[in-house]
């Protein structure tokens, strides 16, 4: 583990495959995720089909200019001065929402995240299909100089919203008959999506500074749904502390509780201080 304190960002961890920083490849994947708080890189080998490198970033985007944070990640990534066979970029931003698809138009994806979320030049809007058979589209917005960064980086890149991978994650095994909240814990917030009988109900993102909060959100949620007398599963993953009475309390609140398993080819973060729950959420993005 790796600490690396500026004003800008903090390089929070830091994992690598033996002989990685000495070898280089053209042929490996490079995986993004980036929120206003966090940057992180992970690289998918060639011929292993593993993670090979692993870095999380905490930003200060609040406070700089997207600008100064990228030219300061620049300077302190070993992985983003690397070429790669693909690069896939997913954005966990709330400015975001779902259309159906016999709804769906550029222009009427712009209304309605201006209409949601207020006007703006300053962000460029994007779109994707999610799994064919659910006939929506997810629609969001993202601040242009990332858009710019990514480009001058990189030329060529696959653009998705992390609301999207989750979903099409869950809709491609059929959602769990009953009620079905799953939770997706990051540093600095949380993402939560939630299922009665197999429909959508739900998927938004929270910020916490404690973890108490997850518990009020949650319970909020589970008020405004009215979840009685229905079978009622949880599954949570990410930074959550299991043994933590934050985590017994929520428990309580459902039937079923369960961690979702970070699965096959993530030896790397055995590595790694945390347990590897922490990590499934960035994991399965790679899968």
């Amino acid at each position: 583990m790796v600490g690396e304190t500026n004003q800008m960002s903090e390089k929070k961890l830091t994992l690598y495959r033996e002989n990685f920083l000495s070898e280089r490849s053209s042929g490996d994947s490079l995986y993004i995720e980036i929120s206003s708080d966090e940057l992180v890189c992970m690289v998918k080998g060639v011929n292993s089909s593993e993670l090979e490198a692993f870095e999380l970033f905490s930003l200060e985007s609040k406070t700089n200019s997207w600008s100064d944070i990228f030219f300061n990640l620049d300077t302190n990534s070993e992985i983003l001065t690397r070429s790669f066979k693909e690069v896939k970029v997913f954005f966990n931003f709330p400015e975001a929402m779902l259309i159906p698809e016999d709804k769906f138009s550029i222009s009427a994806a712009e209304d309605y995240l201006t209409m949601v979320f207020g006007d703006t030049d300053k962000h460029d809007i994007k779109y994707e299909l999610l799994s064919p058979k659910t006939g929506i589209f997810q629609v969001y917005r993202l601040p242009k100089v990332i858009h710019q960064w990514l480009v001058k980086h990189f030329i060529l890149y696959q653009p998705h919203h992390i609301y999207a991978s989750i979903l099409n994650k869950i809709f491609n095994k059929d959602p769990e008959v009953g009620f079905y909240m799953k939770v997706e814990c990051f540093e600095k917030e949380f993402i939560v999506v939630l299922f009665i009988n197999g429909k959508l109900q739900l998927i938004q993102s929270f910020a916490y500074l404690v973890q108490e909060d997850l518990l009020y959100h949650v319970m909020n949620i589970l008020q405004q749904f009215e979840q009685t007398n229905i079978a009622s599963h949880l599954e949570i993953s990410g930074m959550v502390n299991t043994d933590s009475e934050i985590f017994l309390n929520l428990s309580k609140l459902f039937t079923e509780t369960s961690l979702e398993n970070i699965g096959q080819g993530a030896s790397i973060f055995n590595h790694s201080d945390h347990p590897l729950h922490y990590f499934t959420p960035l994991y399965k993005l790679t899968i």
